[in-house]
C-alpha cells in the first residue's frame, strides 16, 4: 500500500473533499496526533519537508516552523505524522476541515468620495467587522449579523452587494486539518440615510467603530492581513465601476 495514491487513500478513509487550493498531502485522519519534532541541522533521507512546496498555504511562511523544516512520515500512508508541522499549533477552537468567516466592507458614497466602515478591535488594530457563519445562515446574512453585532448598524437587506475574494485566512487558529476559510463581501449602503449608518461598538471584541476615507483607511494600524485586503479592495472597487476618494 505504500503507492497508493493519497486521493484513493482519501476516498477509501471517507474523508470530505479538500478545496482545490489543498494539497493532499495535509489529508486529515484521526490517527494523527501532533508530536514536537525539533529542527534538526541533517536532513534524514526518510524524512519529508511538509511545508516546503506550499509556503503560502495556510499560514504565513514566517510563522512556519522553517522552510526547511523536516518532519517524520507514516511509513504506511507516506503522510506526515505532525498535523501542525506548518503552524506550530495545535487548534482546538475549530470544527473539522474548513470553518466559514465573512469579512464585510461596508462603503458609502458622497459625491466623488468612498468611506468604509471599520472596527477597532480589543488589539486596537482595525478591521471590516466580520466573524465565523452560522449553521443555516447565507454568507450575505452572517455579514449582516456581524456588523449590526460590531458597531449597531442594521443594513437593509435589499442593499446590493458583490462578492470581492474568498480565500484562506492566516488566522492562528489554523491547522493543517483545521483552518479558516473567509469570504470578503462589499455592501454599497449609500442609499441608505445617514442617521442610520452611525455606528456604536456594542460588541466585546470591539472597542471603537468609525467611517474612515478609504484612501486614508489606518494601513499602518490594521493586520497584515486585512491591509494587504484593503489594497486588494482598492483595486476591485476600481473594477465595479465605484469611484475611490
Amino acid at each position: 500500500m505504500p503507492g497508493i495514491e493519497i486521493a484513493e487513500l482519501r476516498r477509501m478513509q471517507g474523508m470530505p473533499p479538500l478545496p482545490k487550493n489543498r494539497d493532499w498531502n495535509y489529508i486529515d485522519t484521526t490517527v494523527y496526533r501532533p508530536i514536537e519534532v525539533p529542527r534538526a541541522a541533517n536532513t534524514p533521507e526518510e524524512s519529508l519537508a511538509a511545508d516546503f512546496r506550499f509556503p503560502d498555504d495556510i499560514t504565513a511562511s514566517a510563522r512556519r516552523l522553517s522552510s526547511y523544516t523536516y518532519l517524520p512520515v507514516d511509513p504506511y500512508t507516506r503522510l506526515p505524522r505532525n498535523p501542525r508541522g506548518a503552524t506550530g499549533s495545535t487548534g482546538g477552537v475549530l470544527w473539522n476541515v474548513v470553518n466559514r468567516s465573512v469579512t464585510t466592507l461596508l462603503s458609502r458614497r458622497a459625491g466623488n468620495r468612498t468611506s468604509v466602515l471599520l472596527v477597532q478591535l480589543a488589539n486596537e488594530l482595525w478591521a471590516p467587522p466580520g466573524g465565523f457563519e452560522h449553521p443555516g445562515e447565507s454568507t450575505r446574512q452572517a455579514g449582516d449579523r456581524e456588523v449590526l453585532e460590531e458597531t449597531g448598524v442594521k443594513l437593509d437587506d435589499t442593499l446590493p452587494f458583490i462578492a470581492i475574494k474568498q480565500t484562506m485566512t492566516d488566522d492562528p487558529r489554523d491547522t493543517d486539518t483545521r483552518w479558516v476559510e473567509d469570504r470578503m463581501i462589499h455592501v454599497d449602503a449609500s442609499s441608505m440615510p445617514l442617521s442610520a449608518l452611525h455606528p456604536t461598538p456594542c460588541d466585546v471584541e470591539t472597542i471603537d467603530a468609525r467611517w474612515f476615507p478609504l484612501r486614508h483607511a489606518p494601513l499602518d494600524e490594521m493586520s497584515s492581513y486585512f491591509a494587504n485586503r484593503l489594497e486588494t479592495i482598492r483595486r476591485e472597487l476600481g473594477q465595479v465601476s465605484i469611484t475611490v476618494g
